[in-house]
């Protein structure tokens, strides 16, 4: 049987702050003024586990450094 496909929402790295302001408090500008947009503080990485824990083992070992967000969807 196939494992199943999971989309896990990570964050870039040093972006951390960012990306809570853009999506908890809603700023579209950082502190220093830059704009900010969804793909500029994070992006989806699609992988195939056998679970959630699994799917955020092997970002997190594909990205080390970069935080993930919590968001973690099933196909």
């Amino acid at each position: 049987m196939s494992k199943p496909t999971f989309f896990v929402e990570v964050v870039r790295a040093g972006r951390e702050q960012d990306h809570h302001d853009y999506w908890v408090l809603g700023r579209r500008a950082s502190r220093s003024g830059e704009p900010l947009s969804a793909d500029a503080v994070s992006f989806v990485e699609a992988v195939r586990a056998s679970n959630r824990r699994e799917a955020m083992v092997l970002v997190r070992r594909k990205y080390p450094g970069h935080a993930l967000a919590g968001k973690i969807d099933k196909a």
